[in-house]
């Protein structure tokens, strides 16, 4: 995805950023901005070699159209790739978001009325609601005979095992932009919230242009949070409904092998797993909180730890259920038991009006993304993530 600008009005160049940021956001490292000087670039023969080629591969163009768009050397080699593409019948589309020019093409035409209040929210309307659903739209048509589209969703370091990976995948969501290129834990609630939007508008999107009828494997790799992929099951990963019913394969971090749903028959056997009950240091009133810990490796010291925490930011707090228990898990049906067992016996106990539930987990993504499906648990969650960095927790997003 490449955009286009030529316009040496320094008011239309802000426009130009503010679209180049969202188009970046959504498309990362498959967008390209030509924001060098109109003037330098009129005369940067490498430059303009360098358009051709990138014009001549990139599938789609995003042009911002003013009054001399047309006169800048640049523009012209845009529009001759792009129109060579369509002499040739080859798959190319571009989108226009006219900002003070005089076009009639109204296929791709997008009109942004830049002297009109709110016309900020208008440029984000275009970019998501109709260029981005577009080129999803036409990644869903353009692979008709395809059996399976993968989503890949990146909070964390990159795994070295995985570069390979991202090719594989129809769309990759990486937050990169909150939490930095070498995954650096995400520091504030701030920027826990639009991680969050980040990863939920772009995978609501995916959501609404794939095929519905359950018969095309959706394949998520889950690189991230805990508490994204609680979140991302919360919205969307009810697995009676489709297009997850059946036809779904889970990945988590640097697993090779998926928790492959496609098999399954959705009757699931109620797995017993150890939960004790701890006082909190209220008696009367306060909150729950839920600790699950189901890892390859026990770790006894985490209700203290958890506690610890707690005292220092002076929650309140009732009582404390604990899953704690060393395992692996191997198959889709263990990951079903454990989840079921998990909304039964532990998200079913607390039921009182007003009571926030406090999730401290330390297990799979895969898991977690289940957890959340499990969306008929009473009361307002609070989700914590681990950060290995400080060896401690920090709260992060919030379900209401």
């Amino acid at each position: 995805v490449a955009l286009s600008y030529a316009n040496k009005d320094e008011e239309k160049y802000q426009i130009a950023t503010k679209a180049a940021a969202e188009l970046e956001s959504i498309f990362q490292d498959g967008f390209f901005w030509d924001r060098k000087n109109v003037e330098e670039l009129s005369k940067a023969e490498d430059f303009k070699e360098k358009l051709r080629k990138l014009f001549g591969s990139a599938k789609y163009a995003v042009i911002l159209w003013s009054d001399n768009y047309i006169q800048a050397p640049f523009a012209q080699v845009e529009l001759e790739k792009i129109y060579e593409k369509e002499r040739e019948n080859e798959e190319c589309c571009y989108y226009i978001i006219d900002i003070g020019g005089d076009i009639t093409d109204t296929k791709y035409h997008n009109q942004l009325d830049i002297h009109k209040e709110g016309w900020e929210k208008e440029l984000k309307d275009i970019i998501h609601n109709r260029i981005k659903k577009n080129i999803l739209k036409d990644t869903i048509a353009s692979a008709k005979e395809k059996e399976d589209y993968g989503i890949y969703v990146q909070t964390l370091k990159r795994e070295s095992n995985l570069a390979q990976w991202h090719k594989d995948y129809d769309w990759n969501l990486f937050a990169l932009q909150y939490v930095g290129k070498d995954g650096k834990e995400i520091a504030n609630t701030v920027l826990w919230g639009k991680t969050w939007d980040y990863i939920e508008d772009n995978f609501k999107s995916i959501m609404e242009v794939l095929p519905q009828n359950g018969e095309k494997t959706l394949r998520i790799c889950l690189n991230c949070h805990l508490s994204i992929a609680f979140m991302l099951g919360y919205r969307y990963g009810d697995m009676e409904k489709k297009p997850f019913k059946k036809n779904l394969q889970l990945y988590s971090g640097n697993q090779v092998t998926p928790f492959d749903f496609r098999g399954c028959t959705g009757k699931y056997k109620k797995e017993k797993l150890p939960v004790k009950r701890y006082s909190g240091n209220s008696e009367e009133k306060g909150d729950v909180i839920y600790i699950i810990s189901l890892t390859n490796k026990a770790n006894p010291g985490i209700l203290k730890e958890v506690k610890l925490f707690l005292e220092k930011e002076s929650i309140v707090y009732s009582k404390v259920y604990l899953l704690q228990q060393e395992l692996e898990i191997h198959n889709p049906s263990e990951l079903m038991n454990i989840a079921e067992f998990i909304s039964d016996h532990i998200f079913q106990k607390a039921k009182i009006p007003g009571q926030t539930i406090h999730l401290f987990m330390r297990t799979m993504a895969p898991l977690a993304f289940l957890l959340g499906g499990k969306s008929d648990f009473w009361g307002h969650v609070q989700l914590y993530d681990f950060f290995q960095n400080r060896g401690t927790y920090g709260a992060s997003l919030k379900k209401i």
